[in-house]
């Protein structure tokens, strides 16, 4: 029976402007690496996998040295779990300390979520995006992207007003000055937006 591939959790592109910036990105890749370096057959538990891409999710809205070190020191508790954790086949996972951000990884599903319950969409011009820091400017174009993203997928399909509200609230959300963290919490709640969207419209 041929062994079961598994396809690698993309993560988010980090910010390099600062020393501080590129240690933590250089450190958060390295433990994504030997997570799946030592995970059996090369299938991270859930628990470990999610918990560090949290990591990887506040460190892509990072604007400065001071909030990635903020990260960094936060990782330290997340590492320390980890190298105790021996990997076996069916040996439980202690669930690290997760980043104080109040949303939580929920379970697997074992059917698709529902969509978003049906929204009015405002009516006039879509918010723009601010464009004055590279990070925003990072922000401005994964909205950008995930626009071109909702159109593809549903081209002509019904029911979808609650995707394309959540969609035009983050516009407006993206174009106030927010904080690294307020940031942080956007990419989180858009990269789900963007799960539920594809599982419900795969072409």
């Amino acid at each position: 029976m041929p062994a079961r591939v598994v396809t690698r959790v993309a993560r988010p592109e980090l910010p390099q402007d600062s020393f501080t910036q590129r240690l933590l990105a250089k450190r958060l890749n390295r433990l994504y690496e030997e997570l799946y370096a030592r995970s059996p057959n090369g299938d991270p538990p859930p628990a470990l996998l999610n918990s560090l891409l949290k990591y990887f999710q506040e460190a892509a809205g990072t604007e400065t040295a001071i909030e990635a070190d903020r990260i960094l020191k936060r990782v330290e508790p997340w590492e320390t779990v980890f190298k105790q954790w021996q990997p076996t086949a069916n040996a439980p996972v202690v669930t690290p300390p997760p980043p104080p951000v109040p949303a939580t990884s929920p379970p697997v599903p074992t059917t698709p979520p529902p969509l978003p319950a049906p929204h009015a969409i405002p009516s006039g011009p879509r918010p723009m995006p601010r464009r004055t820091t590279a990070q925003e400017v990072k922000l401005a174009d994964q909205l950008e992207q995930y626009d071109r993203e909702f159109r593809r997928r549903t081209e002509g399909a019904s029911g979808v007003s609650g995707l394309e509200w959540e969609l035009w609230k983050f516009h407006e959300r993206a174009a106030q000055e927010l904080t690294a963290d307020e940031r942080g919490k956007l990419y989180t709640e858009m990269y789900a937006w963007k799960g539920k969207l594809e599982i419900h419209f795969q072409r």
